[in-house]
């Protein structure tokens, strides 16, 4: 099983287990990504704040991850009780002290499985869980304080994977389950703001002219416009071989989409993973994986229509993870090093940080000096955070406010 095969694994172990929401790399102008990159801000150093002691207000947490980044601090994130496993989780919202968490878990979606977040901002944003018979996506525009929610109409899943391309636009992908190099999804669009939801796209037994394949471990989704959208993932068993699909008509039907591969990144093992927009401008990373893995960054100007093959990191090793603060400001890391780009990948500078960030699971950076790193060792989540570009890690310190009462729903 090769690398990448494994990392897929990991992530889908942690979907069940911790329902940590994954690889959705997503970027829009109009909008913050789910599982996704932040925003672009400007560059600038961030000064060590003095910060008072609150232990004796709170519960110590550890956070498990970020689902939305503001400029300075993480405005959403999930949670399990210090030096327990995660087994449950709990969904946070920024308090008014650094290290102060509220918790906004509606009544009915405590001790669910969550399966997939989707935030914008500080005020809005959604999540889906999975309960014994059904999907249910819960939905807020005001911090969490009410809820409203809809059932799918299907039987419960393991993943999803939100892209919107604005408020109101969006689509998830709805993990089915998978299996010896197979994995079914379902698609659902909402097109008021994740209300309500409609199929676009049903799992086909046997898949017919303009339905996804049932083979390759599907990365994520995303969309470019209220049209064009790309599914991506890989064959862990294949080398050379592109998985990649696209859509023009919102999901309804797939087709293949081929990329051109330099010469010294063939005989790998190859990942595609959710492109990144800015109005037409956008990154398709895609990874090569062989003794080390490299990911190259294919870019377009047209929407996506063409990819040409554009600038790569330095080798990597372990389980390389990315983070994207707009289309020039990348930092990745494997574990051992961190690297952070802010002209688009020709020019890398390689840090060596303070820790092993191992077993890495993900990375987010809201600028190119201030991070968040979160590891797993068997289930339990460590989280790490940084304001010198990855030099020095600190663990991140969290406690759970005193709860006042339980939000509503609707």
């Amino acid at each position: 099983m090769k690398p990448t095969q494994s990392r897929i694994h990991l992530l889908m172990i942690l979907l069940i287990s911790s329902a940590v929401c994954l690889i959705g790399i997503r970027l829009h102008s109009a909008t913050a990504a789910s599982v996704a990159p932040t925003t672009g801000h400007s560059q600038r150093s961030i000064k060590s704040v003095r910060r008072t002691p609150i232990s004796n207000t709170g519960i110590p947490i550890v956070l498990t991850s970020i689902a939305s980044i503001g400029t300075r601090r993480p405005q959403w994130a999930q949670s399990s009780l210090a030096g327990e496993p995660v087994i449950r989780n709990t969904l946070l919202h920024a308090g008014k002290h650094p290290d102060l968490w509220k918790s906004v878990t509606p009544a009915q979606a405590v001790g669910a499985i969550f399966t997939g977040t989707w935030f914008n901002g500080a005020q809005r944003g959604l999540f889906a869980v999975t309960h014994t018979d059904n999907t249910v996506v819960y939905r807020t525009t005001d911090a969490g304080r009410t809820w409203s929610s809809f059932v799918l109409p299907q039987q419960q899943s393991v993943g999803a994977t939100f892209s919107f391309i604005n408020n109101q636009d969006g689509w998830m992908m709805s993990d089915q389950g998978s299996g010896a190099g197979t994995e079914g999804v379902n698609i659902y669009r909402t097109t008021n703001g994740g209300q309500t939801w409609q199929s676009v796209y049903r799992l086909h037994h046997p898949p017919t002219r303009g339905a996804l394949p049932l083979f390759g471990q599907k990365s994520g989704i995303a969309f470019e416009n209220h049209s064009t959208g790309w599914i991506t993932g890989e064959v862990g068993s294949v080398r050379d071989y592109t998985w990649l699909y696209v859509t023009h008509d919102a999901g309804h039907s797939w087709h293949a989409l081929s990329l051109p591969v330099a010469r010294d990144l063939k005989s790998a093992f190859i990942t595609t993973l959710p492109p990144i927009f800015t109005s037409k401008d956008g990154i398709l990373p895609v990874e090569f994986s062989r003794t080390r893995t490299r990911i190259q960054f294919y870019r377009t100007n047209d929407g996506g229509a063409i990819w040409k093959a554009g600038t790569s990191t330095p080798p990597l090793s372990g389980f390389p993870a990315i983070s994207f603060v707009n289309l020039r400001t990348i930092i990745v890391a494997d574990g051992t090093h961190v690297y952070d780009t802010i002209d688009g990948g020709r020019r890398w500078t390689i840090i060596r940080p303070n820790i092993r960030l191992r077993p890495l699971f993900t990375i987010r950076f809201a600028i190119v000096k201030r991070g968040w790193a979160f590891l797993d060792n068997n289930g339990v989540v460590s989280a790490y955070e940084t304001v010198d570009g990855g030099r020095q890690w600190k663990p991140i310190q969290a406690f759970l406010a005193a709860a006042r009462h339980n939000p509503d729903q609707r």
